[in-house]
């Protein structure tokens, strides 16, 4: 790509240097030509004209096999895709039955140690559960996500006075003090096996990494993604107090709440991976940052496979578009101006409405156009027009 008359090279050291024909003898073009020989975020900005744009590379063909990886018969109904994929593929061990593994275990250390409890109380009369009282259990979990009622109580209310508003399915599948004893000792992992606060090899998520490492390992397994996906955030609503809650005011659905990123197929919305935000680990050093690191480990599993990745702008940067590219992998995202690497003349740059600016690194393309609002975004994939 050539250096048009008026065109402005930005490094990001926030240096321009003009380039005109009438001042050829004051330029260092050998300067200038053994940049490009550097690392491609090193590149300097070049000006180009959107409408006689020239893609700098090739767009590799994406040939990998897309879709589920095993069809269920075409009778199956939706609990045998539940049962598919909460079945890890290596071991045969189920959600389920880790559920029931673990909450026996912890109700029976919760007996040895309380030896002192009333003997009226709830805890007294637990008895081992199984695999069918669990799935019914987690029935009625999520019922009550969608019959709201006041108190967990109510829905095993048999009072004549509230005969309008009685639920008694909940009766009919499980008594009230059952459920509550199982909710009392659900648990997905061996407390015995959590390392301290403070200490190498702590977990922040220890309690639920058993149920996020055979989600991942099943989601993977049993699908895969085709050429475009995405990378997101996404909020689980929940008010309660937990050190992984969030707040987000700018969720519409959801304010509160732990914080997932997801990687997703972007035609179907199917979930590949996700990984549960447990806050900043002190181990980390990335310059790069959280979100640099968020992006690359949800995606390396597919280099070299020429997905085409799309971000928003809490995660798009130059220099994660430049990693993604040499991984054999494209990028299209919305970015902030004051992202590392970005051409400086767009942090105050002012264009009409209907209007774009294109500037090139590398492979590297960064608009800046003007619809109802001023939106810029990087991309080694797309074309300005």
């Amino acid at each position: 790509m050539e250096l048009l008359q008026g065109d402005e090279v930005l490094y990001d050291s926030d240096i321009s240097v003009g380039y005109s024909s009438q001042v050829d003898s004051e330029i260092d073009i050998e300067g200038i030509i053994n940049n490009f020989n550097q690392p491609l975020n090193n590149r300097p900005w070049i000006n180009v004209d959107a409408n006689g744009y020239v893609r700098p590379h090739q767009i590799q063909p994406f040939t990998e096999p897309t879709g589920m990886a095993r069809r269920l018969p075409i009778d199956a109904t939706p609990l045998d895709y539940f049962e598919l994929l909460i079945t890890n593929p290596q071991t045969d061990q189920t959600l389920i039955s880790l559920l029931v593994e673990e909450t026996n275990r912890y109700a029976n250390n919760l007996l040895r140690q309380q030896q002192a409890h009333q003997p009226n109380s709830r805890i007294s009369n637990w008895t081992r559960t199984n695999e069918d009282e669990m799935k019914a259990f987690l029935g009625l979990l999520l019922a009550t996500g969608i019959v709201k009622k006041p108190t967990l109580e109510s829905y095993w209310n048999e009072s004549n006075k509230t005969w309008l508003i009685n639920t008694p399915g909940f009766t009919n599948v499980m008594r009230r003090n059952r459920f509550q004893n199982i909710l009392q000792c659900l648990h997905c992992n061996n407390n015995e096996n959590a390392v301290p606060r403070g200490q190498e090899g702590y977990d922040p998520i220890h309690k639920i990494r058993p149920v996020l490492n055979l989600l991942n390992e099943t989601f993977s397994h049993h699908y895969r993604l085709g050429r475009d996906v995405t990378v997101d955030e996404s909020l689980v609503g929940f008010k309660g107090r937990n050190h992984l809650v969030q707040y987000m005011p700018a969720k519409k659905s959801h304010r509160w709440g732990p914080k997932f990123f997801l990687l997703a197929e972007s035609d179907t919305g199917y979930v590949h991976q996700l990984r549960l935000y447990a806050g900043k680990s002190q181990n980390q050093r990335n310059p790069q940052g959280v979100t640099f690191d968020i992006v690359v480990d949800l995606l390396q599993p597919h280099f070299n496979k020429y997905h085409h990745v799309t971000l928003d702008n809490f995660f798009c940067s130059p220099s994660l578009c430049h990693h993604l590219y040499q991984n054999g992998m494209y990028c299209t995202g919305t970015v902030r101006v004051f992202r590392k690497g970005m051409p400086p003349s767009f942090r105050n740059i002012q264009i009409a409405k209907g209007e774009m600016t294109v500037r090139q690194q590398g492979p590297l393309m960064a608009v800046a156009y003007n619809d109802r609002r001023l939106v810029k975004f990087l991309s080694t994939f797309a074309t300005p027009v």
